[in-house]
């Protein structure tokens, strides 16, 4: 994939990034960002297989803090020719990361900005950095860079990694607290390229504990290098160094300033090239803390500082070693350098050099260096063994070199950790008491008859000055003179300092144009070769001196303001001298951060204005180029940081409300309740759901009301705008949820009653019967059946009466409303069903007997047999035929006698009232015949009636007639089938019973009649 984004404003939220990759081997992407502003989390974790563009303006600002994540994470990550690069980050982690093996690398004329200042420079050791590299990544300045680092933690690399800054860039790096400027691991190499300089400064750096071989400021691992390549520069100055400012005490040990950390057969090389520069200050106390040191053992011969033909170089301690060695006396012992006395290890001075020391405890002023205590004129080719904390006895070309000092003291007895500061100065410039590690000089003597010389000229970086050629000859030194014609004139290319350039007119005009990027005050000596006609030969040099730009000379800042989301802010240019006519202030658009308004004054004052939902806490530093009148520009920014409104301050807020529909719920305001005074509170129009009401009093507190056919369950939130006195607002929110009440909440209710006609049936409520107190209950008026009676008592327990005529199986259904103390009401209600009386359940009866006049018939109850215990029966008075008697059993038999002159083939119905125990009654008749008596009234033979009559002998008991009087009915009589003699009476001789006939009696049957199948004689 390659994907190209051009002049946007690009704001992520995600560590992801903008687009989330999957690490792969295979699949290469590709991303560019051309003049693109990027704010928020990571925009770019692509690790192994993404390579990131930076082409334009770029600017990248995250306000995330996690110290693993990057702004941008890439396997590489390609910055253009002429690009402006920003980088910043405020919390923990890394503005650029290169995976392994990948690069950052920059085109040539880049300007490179990076920021990691916390807000704690030591709260977290090494957690905020600028460059992270993995194993094996480099970091490559294109040429002519200008970079500009400042923060805790600078260059973070593992192991192979490279550093290397390009020709003629300038670096810049300010460090403070705790963390490291380069720090590289084993098989890496540290490069300040041809006439580029490094220049670091480190303020109150501290690592706690005492481990020399981590946290140094500079710090590389075995097999590993520190090259200053030809006319380059390293300038390092730590203050405050292991120091705590707050306590005034001195915080850990064993910090050295730079570092080797070579073990077993690993090697070590610190080496500054011809015409470079070397200068290292720092003012720790600490006695272990070198310089420069290769502190671990080992028996590799290549550990070794070489100063090959150097221009200047300076080690120096800045403050008085009060520790280790150096406490008797305090600070006899600054203790400059040292190599592992198991190493062999050493430093060699290769060329011609003024060597000035400082003795123990003479502190001076390091950018001089005329107040030493030895100076040795000429130094030449000096080699010695660095045994531990002590310079073995130095070798060196005696011939050539000063042996003593200016003070006497023998070059033998050069000892660099018996000194507070070294300088070596090269005798290979052409004035070399006068070098200044930030000027080059070169001076070429003059000869011939005819002295042509150039006036000193001036000019301004990157712009060219003439210097007209003037010729005086010396026996005439008065006047001008003119050279002969056909002199040349030609430009000593070898001597042209690193970055000039030179060039001279036929005429001998000289031509100079320092670097765009030369430091006001640096002199260029630009040696020219005339030769005359003769052939003969002069030497001449014009002298030129770079000035100050208006940019040089001017120093615009800006102090930090502070505004409220959605506040403008005037931010004013603070510099402490006016700013020359015609100065342009100008802010990148691209620069602006997504949401944010500036416009910049004629003045430089810039009025900023976050966005309304600005973070409280979000800082932003606004870059603003100014130019100034003779072109040149200086690079500023303006730091506005967003405090929190009134909305930020406060947070007003409602805990979850119930209530039950149709009733109203009051939700007090129970978030910060001391709000600023004027805070109002408001419902928006359009948000109150259907059906619902609500208001807000000045308090805050809402009260809502659901309707009244809401459904429980049912919720709510009800917006609430809050706005405070400064304008801001914050927007809130009141859940209200819907409750059942009492009918919702319980569930009354009746399991079906049954009752016989005419009886009350008490049926109790089984439903939930814990209802809420004060809960009534009632039969609504007309709703009770015709006929029936209901009543309900304060419990709910229901009483039904069903008319007694109710027909058995009907069933009605009596309502009952249930009204609880909210108000709310229950419907239900009660089934009874009417079921059988014993008089509907039970069927007595009697079959028709026949008797004579004036003869008695028991008739038995011959209906349902089991009726139910304690059913008695009556003949109710009134009810028996005159003459008649009538008397009845208990369960039910009844004797009836008529009148002895009752009429033969008279019937009578006695009725018989059958009353059962749940009081219900029924008739049941008793149908009598009066047979014809028989004549002569003589019993038959063997009975024995009840009452002392004998039968008429020539009648004939009707049919079905079972005579219980005693009496033996007539022999040649057969009872009907199914009568069953019950009085103890014996059949006549030669009469067969009814089949199905047992007699009761204990009466022996006739010996010649064989029994029916099925009876048994009882």
């Amino acid at each position: 994939m390659i994907l190209h984004l051009k002049n946007a404003n690009i704001q992520t939220n995600h560590d992801k990034g903008l687009i989330y990759f999957n690490r792969s081997k295979h699949d290469n992407q590709e991303l560019t960002f051309e003049n693109v502003t990027h704010t928020g989390h990571s925009l770019v974790n692509g690790k192994s297989n993404v390579d990131v563009n930076l082409v334009g303006h770029f600017t990248t600002i995250s306000n995330d803090n996690h110290a693993s994540r990057s702004n941008i994470t890439a396997k590489s990550i390609i910055v253009s020719d002429d690009a402006v690069i920003k980088g910043q980050r405020t919390g923990l982690g890394n503005v650029f990361e290169v995976d392994k093996y990948g690069e950052f690398l920059t085109g040539s004329n880049a300007n490179i900005s990076v920021d990691v200042s916390p807000v704690d420079a030591f709260k977290h050791t090494n957690g905020h950095t600028a460059f992270k590299l993995n194993q094996g990544a480099r970091v490559i300045f294109g040429n002519h860079s200008n970079v500009q680092i400042t923060g805790q933690n600078i260059f973070s690399f593992s192991d192979h990694g490279r550093l290397q800054t390009g020709q003629g860039s300038l670096i810049r790096v300010t460090q403070k607290g705790n963390g490291n400027i380069v720090d590289m691991g084993r098989n890496s190499a540290f490069v300040v390229g041809q006439r580029s300089q490094f220049l670091a400064t480190s303020d109150e750096h501290r690592t706690p504990g005492s481990n020399y071989e981590e946290n140094n400021l500079i710090g590389l691992d075995g097999n590993s290098e520190i090259i200053i390549e030809e006319s380059a520069k390293l300038v390092l100055d730590a203050k405050n160094h292991q120091w705590n400012t707050k306590t005034k005490s001195q915080y850990g040990y064993y910090n050295d300033l730079v570092n080797i950390n070579a073990k077993g057969q690993e090697t070590a090389l610190l080496h500054v090239k011809d015409n470079a520069t070397l200068d290292l200050r720092t003012d720790n106390r600490n006695y272990y803390a070198e310089v420069i040191s290769i502190p671990l053992s080992g028996n590799h011969p290549d550990r070794k500082f070489i100063f090959d033909h150097a221009y200047y170089v300076n080690l120096q301690k800045m403050n008085i070693v009060v520790s280790g060695e150096s406490v008797k006396p305090v600070g006899k012992k600054p203790n400059l350098i040292f190599m592992s006395p198991k190493s062999p290890g050493h430093f060699q001075w290769n060329g011609s050099y003024i060597v000035k020391m400082w003795n123990p405890t003479h502190l001076s002023d390091p950018d001089q260096h005329a107040d030493a205590d030895n100076v040795w004129g000429n130094v030449v080719d000096l080699r010695a063994e660095q045994e531990g904390f002590n310079t073995g006895i130095p070798t060196y070309n005696r011939e050539q070199s000063t042996n003593l000092s200016n003070q006497g003291k023998a070059l033998s007895q050069l000892n660099l950790n018996y000194a507070q500061r070294l300088v070596l100065i090269s005798n290979q410039s052409e004035h070399p008491e006068a070098v200044n590690p930030d000027n080059t000089e070169h001076f070429v003597e003059i000869h011939d008859e005819y002295n042509p010389t150039y006036n000193e000229a001036a000019t301004k970086p990157g712009q060219p000055v003439d210097l007209p050629v003037v010729f005086v000859e010396e026996e005439r030194a008065s006047r001008a003179a003119t050279p002969p014609e056909g002199t040349v004139f030609e430009i000593v290319r070898d001597k042209v300092p690193p970055g000039w350039n030179a060039s001279v007119k036929p005429n001998g005009t000289l031509q100079v144009i320092p670097p765009a990027d030369a430091i006001p005050g640096t002199t260029a000596v630009i040696p020219v070769k005339v030769t005359f006609p003769d052939g003969t030969v002069t030497y001449t040099s014009g002298k030129v001196v770079v000035l100050p730009t208006d940019a040089h000379l001017n120093h615009p800042t800006y102090g930090g303001k502070e505004t409220k989301p959605g506040v403008p802010v005037d931010v004013p240019q603070t510099s402490e001298s006016p700013m020359p006519d015609g100065t342009v202030y100008e802010v990148p658009s691209l620069s602006i951060p997504e949401g944010w308004m500036v416009t910049v004054k004629p003045d430089g004052t810039l009025v900023v204005t976050p966005p309304a939902d600005a973070e409280p806490g979000t800082t932003i530093n606004i870059p603003v180029n100014v130019t100034y009148p003779d072109k040149s520009v200086d690079y500023t920014a303006a730091k506005v940081t967003v405090i929190p409104n009134d909305a930020h301050n406060n947070n007003p807020g409602y805990e979850e409300g119930s209530t039950k529909p149709g009733q109203s719920v009051t939700v007090p305001q129970t978030g910060d309740t001391e709000l600023p005074p004027g805070t109002t509170f408001e419902v928006p129009n359009g948000s109150v759901p259907s059906g619902y009401t609500v208001t807000v009093d000045p308090n805050g507190n809402v009260t809502v009301t659901p309707p009244s056919d809401a459904t429980p369950g049912t919720s709510v939130d009800i917006p609430v705008k809050v706005t405070y006195p400064d304008g801001s607002v914050d927007n809130t929110k009141v859940k209200v949820t819907v409750i059942p009440n009492d009918a919702q909440s319980n569930e009354p209710g009746y399991n079906e009653g049954s009752t016989k006609p005419g009886q009350p049936v008490t049926v109790p409520q089984t439903g939930d019967e814990t209802l809420p107190p004060g809960t009534t209950f009632e039969v609504p008026n007309g709703s009770v059946p015709t006929g029936y009676t209901v009543t309900v008592d304060p419990n709910g327990n229901v009483t039904v009466t069903p008319p007694a005529d109710a027909t058995p199986g009907t069933s009605v259904d009596i309502p009952v409303k249930v009204t609880y103390p909210d108000g709310s009401v229950d419907n239900t209600k009660v089934k009874v069903t009417v079921i059988p009386n014993d008089a509907q359940s039970n069927d007595p009866g009697y079959g028709d007997v026949s008797t004579k006049p004036g003869q008695p018939v028991t008739v038995p109850q011959v209906g349902d047999t089991d009726l139910p215990p304690g059913t008695t029966f009556e003949v109710p008075e009134g009810n028996i035929p005159p003459g008649y008697t009538v008397t009845v059993e208990p369960n039910g038999n009844v004797t009836v006698t008529p009148p002895v002159d009752a009429p033969p083939g008279t019937s009578v119905d006695i009725p018989v009232k059958v009353t059962y125990p749940d009081g219900s009654t029924e008739e049941v008749p008793v149908k009598v015949t009066i047979d014809t008596p028989d004549p002569g009234n003589a019993p038959d033979k063997g009975e024995t009636p009840d009452n002392g009559m004998t039968p008429d002998p020539g009648k004939e008991p009707d049919k079905g007639e079972t005579p219980d009087n005693g009496m033996t009915p007539d022999p040649n009589k057969v009872p009907d089938k199914g009568e069953t003699p019950d009085n103890g009476i014996t059949p006549a001789p030669g009469k067969e019973p009814d089949k199905g006939e047992t007699p009761d009696n204990g009466m022996t049957p006739d010996p010649g009649k064989e029994p029916d199948k099925d009876e048994t004689p009882d």
